[in-house]
């Protein structure tokens, strides 16, 4: 198995990228999401191999794209708190 061969099956589209991004909580977000933790799953595959630098880099990238889906999702969570809160206030 080649390391090209992986990347181009294992890699995220755009459009996946943007909706780990995107402000709206929908079933693209979630898709990515899951395919993300699909892909740093089968890099176990690359660190049982002669290819280890390459497993950790794409479980690197993915974990990178994971933690900040998380963070997005929680200062949107945040805006809209404060949001309602000044709503609420008024």
């Amino acid at each position: 198995m080649s390391v090209q061969w992986f990347a181009a099956i294992e890699s995220l589209s755009t459009g996946k990228i943007n909706a780990l991004r995107e402000e709206d909580l929908n079933e693209n977000f979630f898709e990515a999401l899951s395919h993300v933790q699909e892909i740093h799953a089968n890099c176990k595959i690359l660190l049982r191999t002669h290819h280890q630098c390459a497993g950790l880099e794409l479980m690197d990238m993915m974990s990178v794209y994971q933690e900040g889906a998380y963070e997005h999702r929680i200062l949107c969570a945040r805006v809209n708190y404060y949001e309602f809160l000044l709503i609420y206030e008024q």
